[in-house]
């Protein structure tokens, strides 16, 4: 008399569970992959603009940023903005928040000509 052996159902169980991890880490890379390729392809960023400017130089007087308000480099004061966390309720010398900038500092600014329920909304 010839008798089967049960299934592996353990074995059987482990393959599946690998496989599965398998599927999730490939296509977490492939995300991560295609993540950078746009991060390095600023060109594929809907709505972005680019500008140049010359010039990160300390200045003593006040700076003509001209059109570019709030302004994103250039000339700028010396002297920078409390950089880690402060929130200023009033509006702040743009010389001194560009110095800001070249050190890395992210410079978030509204209009502030908005309703208040849009100010109250940021």
């Amino acid at each position: 008399m010839v008798t089967q052996q049960p299934k592996p159902w353990g074995w059987i169980a482990l393959a599946v569970v690998v496989a599965l991890f398998a599927v999730a880490a490939i296509g977490y890379a492939v995300n991560q992959v295609n993540k950078t390729e746009a991060l390095s392809n600023p060109d594929s960023i809907e709505g972005l603009q680019t500008k140049t400017f010359t010039g990160a130089q300390h200045a003593t007087e006040p700076v003509d940023y001209g059109a570019d308000s709030p302004p994103f480099g250039g000339e700028h004061d010396g002297v920078w903005l409390d950089c880690n966390g402060q929130v200023y309720d009033i509006a702040v010398r743009h010389e001194n928040a560009v110095h800001g900038l070249e050190h890395g500092a992210v410079w978030i600014t509204y209009d502030p000509d908005l309703p208040q329920d849009e100010i109250d909304q940021l």
